[in-house]
This record gives structure tokens, C-alpha cells and sequence, in this order.
């Protein structure tokens, strides 16, 4: 799984690469 997070203008603030060791994962999303 991989993330950008931008800030207000759009500029990339943030970068990430998961990775899962199994066959279920639940993501849970919750805007701030």
C-alpha cells in the first residue's frame, strides 16, 4: 500500500509504502 499526503496548497508533505503479511487486512479511514 503506498500514501501521499499533500499539504493545503498540494505540495507533497508525506510518504509511505506498507506492506501486509496476510490475506485480510482492514483499513479503517477517518478524515481529520
Amino acid at each position: 500500500m503506498k500514501s501521499l499526503n499533500v499539504d493545503g496548497e498540494g505540495r507533497p508533505v508525506q510518504y509511505g509504502v506498507t506492506c501486509f503479511n496476510g490475506d485480510l487486512v482492514q483499513l479503517v479511514m477517518e478524515q481529520e
